[in-house]
């Protein structure tokens, strides 16, 4: 069937398959046969791809273990002074944690515990991967009002419900493995505005408010947490938010973010997945090209 399925887009892609390769002994042969004499060279030509082949496989597990062991480290250490740091301690203001279990229930994600960091080290951020936690910056989040605070938090638990960790991890292997090619770079760039997108959608949808409110609170508490982040050195790569003081406040993507979210419809669902598709098969197709 797949087959079938196969030779008709090879035929008008003018790929040169002749028709005896989609006989069964053509197939078996080349995806077999050839995968056979890479890994069992009988001949001079065939020993020099395996070779090859086996530089490429060592390069490759190299840039994944030496990449893993990195990120273990990095994170391993920034969780570790995240945890046993003394400025950290557990939410305990019971309006929060209603408004965190209120909307926790509304988007049918278990509720995440939430955590004050008290001084200029911390951000605010979602981290884990089974159990999620919210970490608040106490001083700016002193200083925000209440819609403010309500967009904040509804923004973090977008990001669990979509479960941008995660994907967070598969862009970072994403990147480590096509390091060299600058098409990962844009590939990178454009699911970190989808993902922005999409929990403004979230926000959006299961917030009460409307575009122009939201956008207003959003673009207000940037400015707030830009006036009071200044020199915060504290970085958690695979932390997912965009309210994350660590990262560099980019005013054309502010405006274009704040464009978009007032152009939104209540309950848009962002790009089709009949968009979506065609978009990934080219990046994809542009990364082996």
């Amino acid at each position: 069937m797949i087959l079938a399925m196969i030779k008709p887009f090879s035929s008008s892609l003018k790929l040169g398959y002749s028709s005896d390769f989609f006989s069964d002994n053509e197939v078996h042969y080349f995806f077999v046969e050839k995968i056979k004499n890479i890994f069992h060279p009988d001949v001079a030509g065939d020993r020099e791809l395996y070779t090859i082949g086996m530089v490429f496989v060592c390069i490759f597990l190299a840039i994944i273990v030496i990449g893993t062991i990195f990120i273990i480290y990095q994170n391993s250490y920034n969780l570790r002074k995240l945890m046993y740091s003394p400025n950290l301690s557990r939410c305990v203001d019971k309006e929060i944690n209603l408004l965190v279990k209120k909307y926790s229930g509304i988007m049918k994600i278990n509720t995440p515990e939430i955590y004050f960091a008290h001084g200029s080290n911390f951000g605010f951020f979602t981290i884990g991967l089974i159990k999620n936690i919210i970490i608040l910056n106490t001083e700016i989040f002193d200083f925000l009002n209440a819609d403010e605070r309500e967009t904040i938090i509804l923004h973090e638990l977008s990001h669990i419900k979509r479960k941008d960790n995660i994907l967070n991890i598969l862009l970072y292997y994403f990147n480590l493995i096509n390091f060299y090619n600058p098409i990962s770079y844009l590939i990178h760039s454009f699911v970190k505005a989808e993902q922005e997108k999409d929990c403004d959608r979230m926000v959006l949808k299961y917030s009460d408010k409307t575009n122009k409110e939201l956008a207003e609170n959003i673009l207000t508490s940037l400015i707030k947490i830009r006036n009071l982040s200044y020199g915060f050195k504290f970085r958690c790569p695979k932390a997912a938010s965009f309210f994350s003081i660590s990262g560099t406040i980019s005013e054309m993507r502010i405006k274009l973010r704040i464009k978009s979210l007032i152009s939104m419809q209540k309950n848009e669902t962002g790009l089709s997945l009949s968009v979506k598709i065609p978009l990934y098969i080219i990046f994809i197709a542009l990364l082996f090209y």
